[in-house]
């Protein structure tokens, strides 16, 4: 069972310069507000925000592209897409979706013989 609060650190050079504490527990749903307490501490936000698969998410990815930060952020899934078994899983569906579409193409091209 993950606790019910999340705590965020920001560094620059090994210094904190910034923190936050949300009562959310997926680190998705805490770095906006987490930067937002950061900017308003500093007057602005970092350049470059670092952070791990955890903070991977589209609402984030928008967030740092409008406020015009570069993001060095994997995406969730990033882990996953990386392991053999969903290579594999992917590979079955890309073919299947192929074998599915080539006998779509083929019922479609086929000429009726008339009896």
């Amino acid at each position: 069972m993950k606790p019910g609060y999340n705590v965020l650190i920001g560094t620059e050079n090994q210094f904190i310069v910034g923190y936050s504490l949300h009562q959310r527990p997926t680190d998705t749903r805490c770095l906006k507000p987490h930067l937002e307490k950061v900017k308003a501490a500093l007057g602005k936000l970092p350049d470059t925000v670092i952070a791990d698969a955890g903070y991977g998410g589209e609402e984030n990815y928008a967030y740092l592209e409008q406020e015009e930060v570069q993001a060095i952020v994997k995406y969730s899934t990033y882990h996953k897409e990386k392991s053999k078994k969903w290579q594999l899983e992917v590979g079955w569906l890309s073919l299947a979706h192929n074998l599915l579409k080539w006998a779509a193409m083929n019922q479609k091209g086929r000429v009726r013989e008339q009896v």
